[in-house]
């Protein structure tokens, strides 16, 4: 008898992360995954522990809270506790410090977290080596979609 497919467990992770309270004093948080819909006989499918690791890294060098869900229940905790209970406790505290170290200045209180993905921004001088030198393109002119690129008409 095959053993049947189930959800990649990557996609069960989730990081939420506060971007600015808006004029109706609503808090503004952005949501962060590994984006996985996958199935898979096993545990993950073909690279997507990888992924995890990075989300996990990603939080853990801004300290937010990664979230767990099975869909019913939700559990929240420290980015490191989650992989060590992944097994994976050295290698991820390991990258969090050197990437820390890269941009020591990122936990200021002034510093602007913008998202994990590419860690995109901090308040601090982010040098070329700084893991979260925006590399980010220039935002959209107000009206225009952010995604949409417009040809050279000549």
């Amino acid at each position: 008898m095959a053993t049947p497919e189930k959800p990649c467990v990557c996609g069960t992770y989730e990081v939420l992360i506060p971007q600015h309270t808006n004029d109706h004093g609503d808090a503004i948080w952005s949501r962060e995954s590994t984006d996985c819909s996958g199935t898979t006989k096993s545990t993950y499918t073909p690279g997507q522990d990888a992924v995890l690791k990075k989300l996990l890294v990603g939080a853990g060098v801004d300290d937010h809270p990664v979230r767990w869900s099975d869909g019913e229940t939700v559990i929240a905790k420290a980015a490191e506790r989650w992989a060590a209970d992944l097994g994976w406790a050295d290698a991820v505290r390991a990258e969090i410090e050197r990437k820390r170290a890269r941009c020591p200045d990122a936990h200021a209180p002034d510093a602007l977290l913008l998202g994990l993905r590419g860690f995109l921004v901090c308040g601090a001088d982010a040098g070329p080596g700084c893991p979260r030198r925006s590399e980010a393109p220039p935002a959209a002119e107000e009206g225009e979609h952010p995604a949409r690129q417009d040809s050279d008409p000549a």
